[in-house]
């Protein structure tokens, strides 16, 4: 392997230690997991009269994102309890990593949830759907992070900012045969965010965090 070859490979082992213990917490609690992963890029402002605060500069930007993910999500539960599902919660967990483009000139997000599935089955939004479901988690991370960002949802081009991958969400449960093969994949997957490669230490800013509780 050739050493830019195995620099695009290197993870750094905190960052692995810590995807690992928030996949697990969320298992401890649930014994069904969603996990869904999302890009969350910016969007072009040079050719914008109206052009805001730079959004690219803001280190609070991404928990800004993440605090409306947790109050929409802590809503539709109270509504869904209300429709009679007593027992229903679903603490969010998540991991993050911000990372330049191959240019070096913008930032992007990636991020990863983790849900209980018994509230939310699946991410809402197949490849081909021009509809939104409001209470999908694709369409809460949507509101989420157009807000974070500052943007009116009227503009339709903000759904090509929030993208979700093939194959982006695994549906986990301990109690089936398969278990072990699903968990491998997700953390496999997961580690993606912990790569040295196209992270940005010129700024002093974090480039990863995962949920505490």
């Amino acid at each position: 392997m050739n050493k830019k070859k195995s620099d695009k490979c290197r993870h750094r082992a905190y960052y692995v230690k810590r995807i690992n213990e928030t996949i697990d917490k969320a298992l401890n609690q649930y014994h069904r997991v969603l996990a869904v992963r999302f890009d969350l890029r910016f969007p072009d402002e040079e050719n914008r009269l109206d052009c805001p605060t730079r959004y690219y500069d803001a280190p609070d930007v991404i928990s800004r994102a993440f605090e409306s993910v947790k109050s929409q999500i802590k809503e539709d539960i109270k509504r869904k309890v209300k429709a009679g599902k007593r027992t229903l919660t679903c603490d969010v967990r998540y991991i993050w990593a911000r990372e330049l483009n191959q240019e070096g000139t913008k930032h992007h997000y990636h991020i990863i949830l983790l849900l209980n599935k018994d509230a939310y089955s699946w991410p809402g939004k197949r490849q081909t759907e021009m509809s939104f479901n409001y209470l999908s988690i694709y369409q809460i991370v949507v509101n989420a992070w157009i807000r974070a960002i500052k943007r009116d949802d009227h503009e339709k081009d903000h759904h090509g900012l929030i993208h979700l991958p093939v194959k982006g969400f695994y549906s986990l449960n301990r109690n089936k045969p398969n278990f072990m093969t699903d968990y491998r994949e997700l953390t496999e997957r997961a580690i993606y965010l912990a790569k040295e490669y196209s992270k940005d230490y010129s700024d002093g800013r974090r480039n990863f965090y995962c949920s505490q509780k």
